[in-house]
Formats: C-alpha cells, sequence, structure tokens
C-alpha cells in the first residue's frame, strides 16, 4: 500500500517499504530539501513535465501560486518552456514572493473586482493558454471565462472550494482540453524518471523550495 494513504509509517525514521518504488537521491541534496521536493515538489512539477507537458511559448495561468505547490509551479513553468506566467493567489506579500521566483504578473485575489477581466488581461489580453490549478471553486470557474482557446487546465487541489460552475460554452465552445491529477496515481516509473530531475534542478538553484 501506499505510505499515509493506504498504511501507516508515513512519517517514521525507518520503513520497511518492500516492491514500493525507490530512488536514490543525489549525494549531495539536503535531507529536508528532498523530502519537500517528493511532495509540494512534484506537485508543482508534474502537471508541466508530465501530465500535461508544456511545448514551449505558452502563458500560464498559476491559480494557488502562493503556496508552496503554486511557488515551485511558477518556477517549473518558467524553466519548461513558458513564454508568461501570472501568479494567482490571495496574499499579497506571498504574490511577490512569486514575482521574485520569475511571474511576470500577478492577480491578487479578492482585491480584482473582475477576475475575468483580471486573468485575461494579466496575460496579456488573450487570456491564459495553461491553467494550473490547485483551487478550484470560482477562481477556476473564472479562469475557464478567460481562457484562450485550445487552452489547456490541470486540476490538482480545491483549496477554494469542491465544487466550481463551468460554463458549458465555455468549455465546449473554446474546445479546452481539462484534466485531473493525482499524486497518488502517478505511475512508478513516472516518479524515477521525474524526481531525480527535479532534485538536480533545486542543487542547480533553478527551483526553490521553502
Amino acid at each position: 500500500g501506499v505510505f499515509g494513504l493506504l498504511r501507516d509509517g508515513g512519517i517514521g525514521e525507518r520503513a520497511a517499504v518492500g516492491g514500493a518504488v525507490v530512488v536514490e537521491v543525489p549525494d549531495d541534496a539536503d535531507p529536508a530539501l528532498a523530502a519537500g521536493l517528493g511532495i509540494a515538489g512534484l506537485a508543482g512539477w508534474l502537471p508541466f513535465a508530465w501530465r500535461a507537458p508544456l511545448h514551449g511559448g505558452e502563458t500560464v495561468l498559476v491559480l494557488g501560486a502562493t503556496g508552496s505547490v503554486g511557488l515551485v509551479a511558477v518556477q517549473a513553468a518558467r524553466l519548461l518552456g513558458a513564454a508568461r506566467v501570472v501568479a494567482v493567489g490571495r496574499d499579497e506579500e506571498r504574490l511577490e514572493k512569486a514575482a521574485a521566483l520569475g511571474a511576470d504578473a500577478t492577480v491578487q485575489l479578492g482585491a480584482a473586482d473582475d477576475l475575468v477581466a483580471a486573468f485575461r488581461d494579466s496575460s496579456g489580453g488573450e487570456g491564459p493558454t495553461y491553467v494550473f490549478d490547485a483551487l478550484w471553486g470560482e477562481p477556476l470557474a473564472a479562469a475557464v471565462h478567460a481562457a484562450a482557446p485550445g487552452a489547456t487546465v490541470v486540476n490538482l487541489g480545491q483549496s477554494a472550494g469542491p465544487t466550481a460552475e463551468l460554463a458549458s460554452g465555455a468549455v465546449r465552445g473554446k474546445n479546452l482540453n481539462i484534466h485531473g491529477h493525482f499524486a497518488f496515481g502517478v505511475p512508478a516509473e513516472v516518479f524515477a524518471e521525474h524526481y531525480p530531475r527535479l532534485v538536480r534542478h533545486a542543487l542547480a538553484g533553478e527551483i526553490q523550495l521553502e
């Protein structure tokens, strides 16, 4: 079973892993950093690198950019070829952090009168072509309205609410691609490929994780 989900022992100092995937961590990686990258790090990385890969030149809207996962997502999007990255969140100080880590623009939830317009304007006027969504709820509903034709949406969380009213006309009229991403649904071989890659980026100073 999966530690922390189907069996206990996920925070033990030692554990018998049995047939679970084992991936060697680069020798010079700090253990705390390596652990964080395996959780929040991969959550911010895999949507762009594996679930719905960036091809380069995208305008990425990161919903929930002020959390640890979202801050990694801002950096990952830039590193993997996004042309423009917009960070969205409630905490003004954390939005400034997102900007320092590479976001081209920020949108503060609760401060914008018209979220759809704010998302579209901050994305350069055409709307985002890729939405990284850790929030769901009202922000995602607004992002769907703001999205450019053919945009990709990847959802991996529901911090703003478990349900969202998505306009069918916007989804089908713009031929949107909506994907779900679940950490425990990542195949072992994908984890084995991307985890060391992410750690190496962090060791090179290309990804920061608090």
